[in-house]
């Protein structure tokens, strides 16, 4: 677990896809498989996020265009 946070803790430049396949190979499959669901988790939450983001922008642009 140690060495998957260095890893990851790297920047993301830094990492090769050798070094990844070496974190990927040292992680038992249970931990991959639930690093592969938070990983899924999280991007579900970011694009949930970046959706309302957008959607707040755009009514904000309505509001002040209804307003001038």
């Amino acid at each position: 677990m140690i060495r998957m946070v260095r890893i990851l803790s790297f920047e993301r430049s830094s990492i090769t896809n050798a070094s990844y396949k070496n974190l990927l190979d040292s992680l038992p499959a249970a931990n991959l498989v639930n690093l592969q669901r938070q990983h899924f988790t999280f991007q579900s939450s970011l694009k949930s996020f970046t959706t309302k983001h957008g959607n707040m922008i755009k009514s904000n642009q309505d509001l002040r265009k209804s307003f001038s």
